[in-house]
């Protein structure tokens, strides 16, 4: 998978989303309290941005829905911990290969 020049790199990406998480919580744009949340363990989001560029690279589906796929299963993961319904939901857009992939990164990074 080769980078466009003027791409930004996998760094970058993953500087920016922390950045802009940080930003946004201390604007107060968060959810609830962790007590009223189930959380069994949180995704970090550069393991998001490498599942995000996995499928990427292999869909023809737009970056919005893309990254809104890519939440939705991180919050199937962290709340239902469903790797199958995760691995679906990419195969609707990707080869099953390349879900399995984004699904194992999404495990991999908790």
């Amino acid at each position: 998978m080769s980078r466009k020049r003027d791409e930004p790199s996998l760094v970058d990406k993953v500087e920016r989303s922390e950045a802009r998480a940080t930003r946004d919580f201390l604007a107060g744009d968060y959810g609830p309290p962790m007590s009223a949340c189930r959380i069994e363990s949180a995704i970090p989001s550069s393991a998001k941005v490498v599942a995000y560029d996995l499928l990427n690279a292999e869909s023809p589906v737009g970056e919005a829905a893309l990254f809104a796929l890519v939440d939705a299963a991180v919050s199937v993961l962290v709340h239902e911990g469903r790797e199958e319904t995760a691995r679906l939901a990419f195969e609707t857009v990707v080869e099953p290969r390349v879900a399995l992939e984004a699904v194992r990164t999404l495990i991999g990074g908790r």
